[in-house]
């Protein structure tokens, strides 16, 4: 058995009243950022049970679901990386994997009143914030993130796996299952880049050996800033291509990169600080 199989964190008591549990808003227009394969706007929902898939940490059963994200882009790669960057040991990666992966820049539509595992006040709900953020138990973190919900309140915030010392924050946010990412009017992405191009900071900040990180020029990047969307059309280039393609507009798409970029290595900067 290892460390995060070992649970102390129950289901909520049946019938249990979540009135007044410690919540904060999270205002409309929060830019927050995501890790993804498929659209950036991804709300998934839990498995049926039995399913040998467990699905993720907070989400909810279908028509609903959960979207993950977290306040810098480092942190949201690390998220998606789950298991693999805290159970490996040494940790180490190769930079392949990440092919198709993005980072998006994304702005909140709605304001959402999460629950706060930050607050000192959740123990006297029977929460044990620390399991909440590490137990691999999902079906418990599950349960609560129903209860939540059933209570009024629109997701939670809590600490990622990889920085128990809240330098850095994870949100899990609930809606209506499936990818919303289509619809860019109401569900915005600021911006978007190749996951791949991260991996040097990333492997600096985390200490984590990556095999292989392409350079600038083979990293594909995609016209327009975003990242391609189940059943869509969005032309996926090398970054020389893009360079000599005009019509595509490469300026942005280079910009978008670059500013995404140096935003990355000044929370490198502030990360090692903390």
């Amino acid at each position: 058995m290892t460390r995060r199989d070992e649970v102390h964190q129950g289901p909520p008591a049946a019938g249990q009243k979540l009135r007044g549990f410690p919540n904060l808003r999270i205002r409309h227009g929060t830019k927050v950022y995501r890790a993804h394969e498929k659209g950036p706007w991804y709300f998934a929902s839990a498995p049926q049970p039995g399913h040998e898939h467990k699905g993720g940490r907070f989400d909810l059963a279908a028509p609903k679901g959960t979207l993950y994200v977290a306040n810098n882009p480092l942190s949201a790669l690390a998220e998606r990386l789950g298991p693999a960057l805290l159970d490996a040991s040494p940790p180490e990666l190769d930079a392949d994997a990440f092919a198709g992966w993005f980072v998006s820049g994304i702005r909140l539509p709605y304001d959402y009143r999460a629950a706060n595992l930050w607050s000192q006040r959740v123990g006297g709900f029977g929460v044990i914030a620390s399991e909440m953020s590490s137990s691999a138990a999902y079906a418990v973190t599950q349960a609560w993130a129903a209860a939540w919900k059933q209570s009024g309140l629109d997701g939670v915030r809590y600490s990622p796996r990889h920085d128990p010392h809240r330098r850095a924050y994870s949100l899990a946010l609930f809606g209506h299952g499936g990818d919303a990412s289509a619809d860019h009017r109401k569900w915005p992405t600021v911006h978007a880049v190749p996951a791949q191009t991260l991996l040097g900071d990333f492997s600096k900040v985390f200490n984590v050996q990556v095999l292989g990180i392409p350079s600038k020029a083979e990293v594909p990047f995609v016209h327009g800033g975003r990242p391609p969307i189940a059943g869509g059309s969005k032309k996926v280039v090398s970054h020389s291509e893009a360079v000599a393609d005009p019509a595509g507009q490469p300026g942005r798409v280079r910009n978008l990169a670059h500013t995404l970029a140096m935003k990355t290595r000044v929370r490198v900067f502030r990360y090692r600080k903390w």
